[in-house]
């Protein structure tokens, strides 16, 4: 393992599933900013990393989208192996003008922030060694302070032309009405809780800082779920590290185990829900 996955966080979330009501102007959009390849296959999209590992597979939404915000994705977090992927990605974003709409040093990563075209949150981070994750007290400290980009463009490892090897979906971080069906989910699922903010928890399966968040930041505790086959999070598959299922339903969101749907199976459990 490398500083940068300091606990391996790959593989534990193998990829997301996403409705869209243009799937062939996301699909581009992802394999443009990311450097993903794109694969069709039965009108589906799946953007793969060179070494074949899956990221995002697009579907196309059978449902328009809410008039109200519901629960559903708040950002993918696509965790790149180095920091110097991450300067080399961000001087790439600035030349292209991609729309970055953040920058935060959260003590145990550094990241960046946009919006697909269908407006789904994403977070492009590294993380930092695992000694510089926890305050004097031993608690995992995670602030929001302002990225020195500077800095990270000085770490640039050279021009960004693909996904390096080693891409992850790092975490899925979601809006939620009501912090506690989702911890209850998490606790199904064999997540345990590694901190929390106001209105926010944030939980792991091995100890790594997160793999799931949650969070109710302007989200009205009443809101409905979020209907089945309307555009943005349709699917998160659990990769094979988690050996054994769990709660499959997160708040509108199906959740597949590879342990125990099997590899093949993911899209198609995704699919049989819409």
């Amino acid at each position: 393992m490398t500083a940068s996955h300091p606990l391996d966080a790959s593989r534990w979330i193998d990829h997301v599933v996403l409705a869209a009501t243009d799937p062939d102007r996301l699909a581009d959009f992802y394999a443009s900013f990311l450097g993903l390849e794109v694969e069709e296959s039965r009108g589906d999209r799946t953007l793969r990393t060179r070494n074949g590992q899956p990221l995002v597979k697009i579907t196309e939404a059978s449902r328009s989208r809410p008039t109200e915000r519901v629960p559903g994705l708040f950002h993918t977090a696509f965790l790149l192996p180095s920091r110097g992927d991450l300067g080399a990605w961000l001087g790439r974003a600035l030349r292209s003008r991609a729309p970055l709409i953040g920058a935060s040093d959260h003590g145990v990563s550094e990241a960046l922030y946009l919006s697909d075209p269908e407006g789904n949150g994403i977070e492009i981070y590294a993380d930092r060694p695992v000694a510089n994750w926890n305050d004097a007290s031993g608690a995992l400290h995670m602030p929001s302070e302002p990225l020195d980009v500077d800095a990270l463009l000085a770490a640039e490892t050279g021009a960004y032309d693909r996904a390096p090897d080693g891409t992850a979906i790092g975490h899925v971080h979601l809006s939620v009405p009501n912090l506690t069906p989702a911890e209850l989910w998490a606790s199904g699922a064999g997540l345990s809780v590694t901190t929390r903010y106001p209105g926010a928890a944030f939980l792991s399966w091995d100890g790594y800082h997160h793999h799931v968040a949650v969070n109710t930041w302007g989200m009205r505790p009443a809101a409905p779920i979020r209907p089945t086959g309307t555009p943005g999070l349709a699917g998160i598959v659990i990769g094979d590290r988690v050996g054994a299922a769990g709660p499959s339903d997160l708040l509108g969101v199906k959740v597949v185990y590879e342990a125990a749907d099997g590899v093949g199976q993911s899209v198609e459990a995704i699919h049989s829900a819409r």
